[in-house]
């Protein structure tokens, strides 16, 4: 079949170049030689000549927690936005995907990659709006039952068998002194994230935590890992918290170890009831 349409236009490619090249744009050349710029613009791509844009893109570096304009674009650029799957629907997803390679699965991040992927997350945590909607999130999903109960036993057996074998000792240790303490690190107990090993049931807002001298020791990953990390955590959430190290549990009687948890909670008992006098006077 022969071809229809307007027959090619013939233009000079040394004049173009030489037009380009000084520095004129595919729009100012394109009435010097009564074409329209789009056609300036194949030309140039036929010629594997590198276009110059005169002006940057107007949404870089910009995300959609710094800019209203990309937050928008980006809400209705996203059909599911606000819709969610039917479970069938999951079910159906879950095997046909099943038996194919994710991308992620077995790569190895380089340290820098490693950096940067933190960094970002750091930066996006500093947005207040950002952490106000992440911890709001996690709140409705903990304050779910079914979230809960199929999520905890997962991260629980990801991480060790519960309960350790220096939290079992401590859980005869207050059975047999019947102290006000109940064992919660089977997730059982949730303070805004937080999974404490122990809480007091009889009116004190106190907790007990069992460090483990491995993973809490020179292994420590986060602050909140930290003796003084977990304390401040807990203690932004009106609990008080008393820290029993795993050497400390196996090396300890019985005896010493009911004393150290008696008097602690006596402390921090009073402490407490102090510091709510105090701000209801003022």
């Amino acid at each position: 079949m022969a071809r229809t349409g307007h027959p090619p236009i013939k233009l000079d490619k040394e004049q173009i170049l030489r037009l380009y090249n000084s520095g004129l744009s595919s729009q100012q050349i394109a009435p010097l030689l009564d074409v329209s710029w789009s056609t300036i613009i194949r030309r140039l791509q036929c010629w594997n000549i590198p276009i110059r844009y005169i002006y940057p893109a107007w949404n870089k570096g910009l995300t959609v927690f710094t800019d209203k304009r990309v937050e928008l674009y980006s809400f209705k650029s996203s059909r599911m936005k606000g819709h969610h799957h039917s479970q069938e629907t999951k079910e159906q997803m879950s095997i046909n995907r099943k038996g194919q390679n994710i991308w992620s699965k077995g790569r190895e991040l380089s340290e820098e990659h490693k950096r940067k992927i933190g960094e970002a997350s750091k930066q996006h945590w500093r947005n207040p709006e950002y952490r106000a909607k992440q911890i709001r999130k996690m709140k409705e999903l903990w304050a779910n039952p079914e979230y809960r109960n199929k999520v905890l036993p997962l991260v629980i057996r990801g991480n060790q068998i519960k309960p350790s074998q220096p939290e079992q000792r401590l859980i005869d240790i207050i059975s047999k002194a019947r102290l006000p303490f109940k064992y919660t690190g089977d997730g059982s107990f949730i303070i805004q994230g937080l999974n404490p090993d122990f809480v007091n049931y009889d009116g004190a807002k106190i907790v007990i935590e069992v460090f483990g001298d491995y993973w809490h020791g020179k292994h420590v990953r986060t602050w909140k890992q930290t003796e003084l990390g977990r304390i401040m955590a807990f203690n932004s959430f009106g609990f008080k918290c008393i820290i029993l190290w795993e050497n400390e549990i196996n090396t300890s009687s019985d005896a010493i170890i009911i004393e150290r948890i008696k008097n602690e909670t006596t402390r921090l008992s009073c402490l407490h009831g102090t510091r709510l006098k105090r701000k209801t006077r003022t």
